[in-house]
């Protein structure tokens, strides 16, 4: 397995159809588009020259513009006067056959190589006008455990399906939903990578539709941008990042561990009020006022106290992080540490 990391990527064109296998959770881009402009390519007609390279092709009149269109693989290219547009195809699918495994930054070089190649242009060129930033995540229940954990975001709108939820921003789109059930949909009849045969996969994706440039902090996007090193340790603290700032439900569970006699469960419930409380201290001093003000007497005072007295000298790690909250948690760390 090749593991991204400080080596230079090969400038030979090698076209592999053999998958990029992730023991660990790796970074890739799915959906792109493109904009190439006529004024910035001397000698090179789109219109006249790069249909010959497309399959479907067709012509489309209109009052100010003439416009051909074809395919490229999964891509939709668009040919106008003074600019090319490759548009809503998926450089994974377009490398691989299709976008459920994982396109290491290496063969993302050679996936723009190889529609270079195809479109005889040079893609690298190219603005990037959208790209989607995702991985993966092979989880150990179903999808729907993990999704269940994951709330709101702030500056954003959440929108909840029965195998997915959507945060939409101004600029992005993040997305988790269940891999194998979209490859199902969209692959009908065909059959699943072995390695995903039986498991669970959480794609989480993030995807940017608009001022690219201003997301990734940079002066202009270009294709070879995707497989920069600089950018792609960028796009995955972004990708990191942003999963972090979703508040996560019930990410915490009670340590049914230390419940082992009914006196335990009894001193659990008064851990909890405590906390609830805002602590040891905050507690005491709602007690003192309780009995300041005539609501309890001073023997219930120090029987309350007494008793939490007690419940203290017990492990009061009562609280133990969801399972499935600290795994998907170390599976987007795993994927920054993977890389570095």
């Amino acid at each position: 397995m090749h593991q991204t990391g400080k080596r230079g990527l090969s400038a030979s064109p090698f076209y592999s159809n053999s998958y990029f296998v992730p023991n660990l959770v790796t970074l890739m881009y799915d959906t792109i588009n493109l904009r190439m402009m006529q004024k910035d390519l001397q000698g090179v007609s789109f219109l006249e020259e790069v249909p010959n390279y497309l399959q479907n092709v067709s012509f489309h009149e209109y009052q100010n513009d003439n416009v051909i269109v074809g395919w490229c693989g999964n891509f939709t290219i668009s040919l106008h006067q003074d600019r090319l547009l490759v548009k809503n195809g998926s450089l994974a699918r377009f490398y691989y056959g299709d976008n459920i495994a994982t396109l290491s930054r290496r063969d993302t070089a050679r996936a723009i190589e190889k529609l270079s190649d195809t479109l005889h242009l040079p893609i690298k060129e190219a603005q990037i006008t959208r790209v989607d930033v995702g991985a993966s995540i092979i989880m150990k229940k179903p999808v729907q455990n993990y999704l269940t954990h994951l709330g709101s975001l702030n500056y954003a709108q959440r929108l909840q399906q029965p195998k997915s939820i959507y945060y939409t921003k101004k600029r992005q789109t993040l997305c988790f939903y269940d891999k194998i059930a979209e490859y199902r949909q969209n692959y009908r009849g065909a059959q699943l990578p072995e390695l995903y045969k039986g498991r669970n996969v959480l794609r989480y994706e993030i995807r940017y539709k608009r001022d690219l440039s201003k997301m990734f902090n940079v002066s202009e996007l270009k294709a070879s941008a995707l497989y920069d090193e600089a950018f792609y340790i960028n796009a995955l603290n972004l990708w990191a990042e942003a999963y972090n700032q979703i508040t996560k439900i019930n990410d915490y569970t009670l340590n049914f561990q230390l419940m082992t006699t009914k006196k335990n469960v009894y001193k659990m419930g008064l851990l909890a009020l405590m906390e609830k409380a805002g602590g040891y201290n905050n507690l005491l001093q709602q007690i003192k006022a309780a009995q300041t003000d005539g609501r309890i007497s001073r023997k219930t005072a120090y029987d309350i106290r007494q008793a939490f007295k007690e419940a203290t000298k017990t492990d009061n790690n009562i609280l133990v992080k969801d399972e499935d909250v600290a795994e998907l948690d170390m599976k987007i760390k795993e994927a920054i540490a993977f890389y570095r």
